[in-house]
């Protein structure tokens, strides 16, 4: 829940349910719980087929959650711009494609 909670930040962050009608939530969760921070993400192959089939040369993302497009757009050498939610995410997101940046090299 912390990991969560420091990805979204104060600004995007909304109580599992919506906010109740005193713009609160009924339910408080501890820093221990496990909650899944992007949980309705597409799978790297929809977004390696997208850029495939649209003949994509550079990807402008708006909502980047886990990364994934971003992915695909490095595999593909396809020009990947997104915005992140808050720092953690941007740092995420950036230690992600390094990785994934180091991954394609070696298959390659």
């Amino acid at each position: 829940m912390k990991e969560k909670r420091s990805i979204y930040g104060k600004r995007f962050r909304i109580a599992v349910g919506g906010k109740g009608p005193d713009g609160s939530s009924a339910e408080k969760r501890a820093d221990a719980d496990m909650e899944p921070v992007f949980f309705w993400q597409y799978p790297f192959a929809f977004y390696e087929d997208l850029i495939y089939r649209y003949f994509g040369r550079t990807v402008f993302d708006m909502t980047p959650g886990a990364g994934n497009f971003g992915e695909a757009a490095l595999k593909n050498r396809v020009g990947y711009f997104c915005i992140a939610m808050s720092e953690e995410h941007a740092t995420f997101l950036n230690t992600k494609f390094q990785m994934s940046a180091l991954k394609f090299m070696v298959e390659e």
